[in-house]
């Protein structure tokens, strides 16, 4: 993924780019039956002048540990496919970390198999060798006018640059994009999608799905209509046990928050538009 590259916007594609909104504005209506050919070759204009091929993209959204059909779209239902690493291990969660008199320390990491596995040894590997203690994620358009591709930016930039961490963070972007929009895009050319209004494709546990669809759709509705959409991580809660000369720091769930704004407000001192956080 070069965030550079997918970030830039020449100023000769303006025209180009012009064209694919009327083309959008026609789809709206539904008198553009030929929009899918419009964004394949604007696509491709835009990928010539970055630099870039189809595959890049297909790359990049064909990420090995997620399961997908032929056609290029998530395994509803799936486990992760979590890669075992040579003479490493795959895990489903951090329970906590002790440490022991003469300096050394233990992560607790609970092992798993191939259905529960979240992450592996090279995940804990690069967080504890890069010193990661935070990581943010966005993908925002490069430009006002409509564009087919997203600008992503993350840091720490360097450290997470070509890693399943950044992948992760990139892929749980795009899923909750698809709750948004209620639309699954495929990873591969020409990346059509396909309706998840029904539940019946959406790549959710079947827990969350009944939360966001099903018992709350009030909360949904306000979800489904926000002007920006992320995922936080709430604080950790942890118990600490001492034990022979050594502290264990157990830690609770991981949870996750997602946050939104879901509509736009005026600020009259500094004459901008901001989102109201809900």
């Amino acid at each position: 993924m070069n965030e550079t590259k997918l970030g830039l916007v020449d100023p000769k594609d303006v025209v180009v780019l012009a064209s694919y909104r009327r083309a959008i504005s026609r789809q709206l209506y539904r008198d553009e039956d030929r929009f899918e050919q419009v964004q394949i070759r604007v696509r491709q204009h835009l990928l010539k002048t970055l630099g870039c091929k189809i595959v890049d993209i297909e790359k990049i959204l064909q990420w090995e540990w997620i399961p997908r059909d032929k056609c290029g779209f998530r395994l509803a239902g799936q486990p992760l496919k979590v890669p075992i690493p040579a003479n490493g291990k795959v895990y489903a969660a951090v329970e906590g970390i002790s440490f022991y008199a003469n300096g050394s320390f233990y992560l607790n990491l609970i092992e798993a198999d191939e259905n529960n596995a979240l992450f592996n040894s090279d995940d804990v590997d690069l967080i504890m060798k890069q010193g990661i203690t935070g990581a943010s994620f966005s993908l925002d358009p490069p430009s006002d006018l409509p564009h087919p591709f997203q600008k992503a930016t993350w840091v720490p930039y360097d450290a997470l640059n070509g890693t399943d961490f950044l992948a992760t963070m990139l892929h749980a972007d795009l899923l909750l994009k698809s709750m948004n929009f209620l639309a699954e895009t495929s990873a591969k050319s020409p990346f059509r999608t396909r309706s998840i209004r029904d539940g019946a494709y959406l790549a959710l546990s079947e827990d969350l799905y009944q939360q966001l669809f099903k018992e709350s759709r009030a909360e949904y509705g306000r979800i489904s209509s926000s002007v920006r959409m992320w995922i936080e991580s709430e604080p950790i809660k942890y118990n600490i046990i001492e034990h022979d000369g050594s502290i264990t720091y157990r830690f609770g769930p991981s949870n996750m928050q997602i946050k939104y704004e879901n509509r736009l407000e005026y600020d009259v001192e500094y004459g901008t538009i901001i989102g109201a956080r809900i």
